[in-house]
């Protein structure tokens, strides 16, 4: 294993399944303060380079001190009875997590602010409006058709301004 700064300040307890987002962010931190952040999964899902046995073991113990199993959401749960130590998996997803929760948030505020004037064809705007609703509906988030329609009667403008 890598030598760490010298000080590294440990993660919270994890007190909530609820704050689990919270808590790996701040785990994910502690990992690169203590010189291993090469072996956290990037966007891809893949670690910059291979962790060693001592570096798992490292990994798996924090984990179960800071992450005790009845605080643990039950994905996370789900994941450790296939295989206990399979932290690695619970990161990646957790990442992955992340960026959907971002997305969600950049597709509401898309939905929000939608443009049209006639510049782009009315199919392709379609096509990107239909695109945002689906990926919300699918990932929890549902946009009953009347919402859709109030959104983007909001952003008609110039000769499409009045259509209804």
């Amino acid at each position: 294993m890598t030598s760490t700064k010298k000080y590294v300040r440990p993660p919270p307890m994890l007190t909530s399944p609820n704050d689990f987002p919270n808590w790996v962010k701040t785990y994910i931190k502690f990992l690169q303060n203590s010189n291993l952040g090469g072996i956290i999964p990037t966007v891809n899902g893949k670690p910059v380079r291979q962790i060693t046995d001592d570096e798992l073991t490292f990994l798996y113990n924090t984990f179960q001190i800071f992450a005790p199993s009845q605080f643990l959401p039950t994905w996370v749960k789900d994941i450790l009875s296939v295989d206990y130590t399979d932290i690695m998996k619970i990161l990646s997803k957790s990442i992955e997590k992340m960026q959907s929760d971002t997305q969600e948030a950049n597709d509401i505020v898309t939905l929000a602010n939608l443009q049209y004037n006639g510049s782009t064809p009315a199919d392709a705007f379609e096509t990107k409006v239909t695109n945002i609703i689906d990926r919300l509906n699918n990932n929890g988030i549902h946009i009953n058709n009347k919402v859709a329609c109030q959104l983007i009667m909001r952003g008609l403008s110039g000769e499409y301004k009045f259509l209804r």
